[in-house]
């Protein structure tokens, strides 16, 4: 039987949601790219295809099918999974009952894509450094999530924050890509109380 896509859009979605990850919601960039974008086109994802490869952990705004990788002299590395994306378009055919002679038939079709650091052999650009913002650190949050109460790990990288009850982890991309330094700490805070010997009064 042929996959639902738009059960397979909910599933993503649902299992984003579950690891704390709320795509419709991201206050950092990619620097100059400004969002995932094909790397055998240089077109940039819209829609939901936007939100879709975004929320994955990523640094890397370049994305490619299995077989543009290979096109590009490269190849998706054994083990690697893909992240769903959607396609739609609007076709034509001559129709001689319908009032313009043509009738319209939609089409939905999912392709899997991914990311050029799940790749081999294919060089893609670097981020333009001059594009991040330059912040200092905020000291009281610095001092806050130091002393949380079984602090759980922190990874810092990538294109995803969120933490992982699961994993008792913390993840957040990294202080420059974001616009304003607040929204980085926001990840640490979500889920654990302040110690009392440190709350704001």
């Amino acid at each position: 039987m042929k996959p639902d896509v738009y059960q397979i859009i909910t599933d993503r979605l649902l299992a984003l949601l579950e690891q704390g990850t709320v795509p419709w919601r991201k206050p950092w960039n990619y620097g100059r790219e400004g969002g995932p974008l094909n790397l055998a086109s240089r077109r940039h994802y819209q829609g939901i295809n936007c939100f879709l490869l975004a929320c994955t952990a990523f640094g890397s705004p370049y994305w490619l099918t299995f077989l543009q990788a290979q096109q590009l002299g490269g190849s998706v590395r054994k083990g690697e999974k893909g992240s769903p994306v959607i396609f739609w378009k609007i076709f034509e055919k001559e129709d001689p009952q319908a009032e313009d002679g043509k009738k319209r038939l939609p089409m939905l079709r999912n392709y899997t894509m991914f990311n050029v650091e799940q790749c081999e052999g294919i060089t893609a650009p670097t981020p333009d450094e001059t594009t991040w913002n330059e912040h200092d650190p905020i000291e009281v949050a610095e001092a806050v999530q130091l002393v949380m109460p079984n602090r759980p790990t922190v990874e810092i990288g990538g294109t995803r924050a969120c933490y992982s009850p699961g994993l008792d982890r913390v993840r957040v991309p990294d202080l420059f890509r974001y616009e304003r330094p607040e929204e980085y700490y926001r990840p640490y805070f979500t889920n654990w109380p302040i110690p009392p010997a440190i709350r704001p009064v």
